[in-house]
């Protein structure tokens, strides 16, 4: 038996770690959370300025440049809950998540 194993499943980690008979015994477990992410065009000032990663915890959001455009995503703040999902059934739409991202990023 090996000292020491890495679960590298992602969001399967917990199937993985239930199929193993581990589960149980570990000091933490997972869930597979969905999180949307917002891909605007991004402001030529923002990018010629090299603005880096942002993280804003009162709106709850981050935002970094992603080559010519602006990825907006959640700080995980305890207003929004969170969307756990099965990972092998879930929805791929966005929803207004989307949005109030893109509003509370706008904020700053």
């Amino acid at each position: 038996m090996a000292p020491i194993v890495v679960n590298a499943a992602g969001p399967h980690s917990r199937q993985i770690n239930e199929l193993a008979g581990v589960a149980g015994s570990l000091q933490t477990t997972t869930q597979p959370h969905r999180h949307e992410v917002a891909y605007l065009s991004a402001p030529a000032a923002y990018i010629d300025h090299g603005n880096g990663f942002v993280i804003d915890l009162d709106t709850g959001v981050y935002q970094r440049p992603d080559g010519k455009d602006l990825l907006i995503g959640s700080a995980d703040p305890d207003c929004d809950p969170p969307d756990i999902v099965d990972p092998d059934d879930y929805s791929s739409e966005l929803t207004e998540q989307w949005t109030l991202r893109v509003y509370r990023a706008a904020q700053r």
